[in-house]
């Protein structure tokens, strides 16, 4: 959410978020297929060891890759974005001081938290955000 904050204004982030939290589940019927493949090959003997063992290595070492590729390849800021030319990023700069947020900062103002905690969205984030993970954490155990 925090990147997504970062170059999209604050009315295409609703958008852009809804987008990549769909991407979940995309990853989860890739993944299916993906564990589906081991499990059958493991089925006919095709493996060296456990096909749940080989998911995992395999699911692991694809995200550890991608992570890796994700924090060398993506800025940080506009400002160290690679792949915009001088213009492009001054345009990013003004679209984004639209939404009156500077991420840059780092001192931490209490008000902020007082805030967060009175806003109903972060509570109902909050609530969902529980919901759908401790299934999760109970049929993987």
């Amino acid at each position: 959410m925090i990147f997504t904050g970062q170059w999209y204004k604050a009315q295409e982030q609703g958008y852009r978020t809804g987008l990549w939290t769909s991407m979940n589940s995309i990853g989860g019927i890739v993944g299916g297929g993906i564990a589906y493949g081991f499990a059958m090959a493991d089925k006919q003997g095709k493996l060296s060891i456990a096909g749940w063992k080989i998911i995992f290595i395999f699911l692991g070492v694809l995200t550890i890759t991608a992570g890796m590729l994700f924090f060398a390849l993506i800025p940080d800021t506009a400002d160290k974005a690679w792949f915009l030319n001088e213009r492009e990023k001054e345009i990013l700069r003004a679209r984004l001081a639209a939404n009156q947020n500077n991420l840059e900062r780092t001192e931490f103002k209490w008000y902020q938290v007082r805030e967060a905690l009175l806003d109903p969205f972060v509570w109902l984030y909050l609530i969902v955000s529980l919901l759908t993970c401790i299934p999760n954490g109970g049929f993987t155990k």
